[in-house]
């Protein structure tokens, strides 16, 4: 009896191929799915870090803008206006308010500040409307305050000495005195350098920086400095000898 050897067909289950690839596709589907969304969370994280980054630099730079002012007003001398009036209350009444007896607090408080009456603008603005708030002055409207032209206040300041000057010769009066002073603190800067020289020799080094005088005469001016450093140093040397006089009388 011949044996017939018989080959054994493999056959593919294309269903279960079939299924086992649409397994995979939905696998990485999903897990493609899953990293989309995480990569879109991490952006939406970076795009809040960014925007918290961008805060914190603007909170730093207001920082250093208040630390820069602050800085400013601490190293620079307080300087006072040399406005007629003993008191803001009088100096609004003989400089700021018009022959009607009209104050305007915003114009007044922005003037007393570019002179440097007030160091800035929110000094300014409290004490004066804190001033304008208090007899004698009177509120008309938001900002507008009234003075009567025959209170004992007004005819007092303003119908004898009192003169009402504009924002730009107020602003002027006061460019006049800073730039008195800064001369003053020049000419004793010369002289603590060099304490032996008189007037016409700090004058010449004046010139020969290039200070500017305004068109005076430069030795004029220099005079006048010498007379006034002469006049407070006397002063000052009467105010030191007054305790010991009077404690040996």
């Amino acid at each position: 009896m011949n044996e017939h050897k018989t080959e054994q067909i493999e056959y593919v289950d294309v269903d279960r191929w079939r299924k086992a690839i649409r397994d995979s596709r939905l696998h990485y589907e999903a897990e493609a799915k899953k990293l989309n969304e995480r990569v879109e969370s991490i952006s939406t994280e970076l795009e809040l870090i960014e925007r918290e980054l961008e805060h914190i630099r603007v909170e730093e730079e207001l920082i250093s803008q208040t630390t820069r002012a602050y800085e400013e007003r601490t190293e620079q001398p307080s300087r006072r206006s040399p406005l007629q009036g003993n008191n803001l209350r009088e100096t609004l009444i003989i400089h700021f308010a018009n022959s009607d007896g009209l104050i305007i607090g915003k114009e007044t408080s922005r003037a007393l500040t570019e002179i440097g009456y007030f160091s800035d603008r929110n000094s300014a603005d409290g004490a004066v409307y804190t001033a304008l708030g208090k007899s004698p002055f009177q509120k008309l409207d938001k900002g507008i305050y009234f003075i009567p032209t025959d209170s004992p206040e007004w005819k007092r300041l303003r119908g004898t000495n009192g003169k009402i000057l504009d924002a730009r010769a107020i602003a002027q009066l006061g460019l006049k005195e800073q730039h008195k002073t800064k001369l003053m603190d020049k000419v004793e800067s010369i002289l603590a350098e060099n304490p032996s020289w008189n007037r016409k020799q700090v004058s010449k080094e004046l010139q020969k920086q290039g200070w500017d005088f305004g068109g005076k005469n430069p030795n004029l001016v220099v005079s006048g400095v010498f007379m006034k450093r002469a006049k407070d140093q006397k002063q000052i040397s009467n105010q030191t000898l007054q305790p010991l006089l009077s404690s040996t009388s």
